[in-house]
């Protein structure tokens, strides 16, 4: 296989397949599909269960790409969950501009700013219930140590390398 640079600016290599008669047919689709590929980037899946434009912001930015390591560390992480409710899990929020995430009255210094976090919810699943294997996972070592924070709705959970746990619930009577 040879790479030739073409002048599309969304694709910079061409591959030419020498497979006789069929080269032309080959390389063309060969050429679709890379395509489709590279404008699709945030469909591909990070894991089995997520896919990369889930965890762009909100606001339709997507993430930047000197953060997607902590992407992929989130998606790792919530991959583990997801094996053990065996539940689709919904990502509510992930990476935030300073815009959105003043908007949504994100503090300042939010682990959402660098990709480092994510709020979620599962379908049927309790927050209280999610809190509790996560710190669980954590304490055990099947997470990475960070902050887990408990919503009446959803769980916030982020990668800051060590373990803090807060009830943020503001239903009273979801308090016991």
């Amino acid at each position: 296989m040879q790479l030739q640079p073409i002048a599309n600016p969304r694709v910079e290599w061409h591959a030419t397949l020498s497979l006789g008669r069929n080269n032309l047919i080959t390389s063309f689709f060969f050429c679709l599909i890379f395509k489709f590929f590279i404008m699709n980037a945030n469909e591909i899946l990070l894991t089995p269960h997520f896919k990369f434009s889930e965890f762009n912001c909100k606001d339709g930015t997507p993430v930047p790409e000197h953060l997607h390591y902590n992407i992929r560390m989130l998606a790792g992480c919530l991959e583990v969950l997801r094996g053990h409710f065996q539940l689709p899990i919904i990502i509510n929020s992930a990476y935030r501009t300073q815009r959105y995430n003043a908007k949504v009255g994100g503090v300042a210094n939010s682990q959402h700013l660098s990709a480092n976090a994510v709020d979620i919810s599962i379908l049927g699943t309790p927050p209280l219930h999610i809190f509790t294997v996560i710190r669980s996972f954590m304490k055990k070592g099947l997470l990475p140590a960070g902050c887990v924070i408990l919503y009446d709705t959803f769980v916030h959970y982020d990668l800051r390398g060590h373990i803090v746990e807060i009830d943020n619930r503001q239903c009273k009577s979801c308090q016991q």
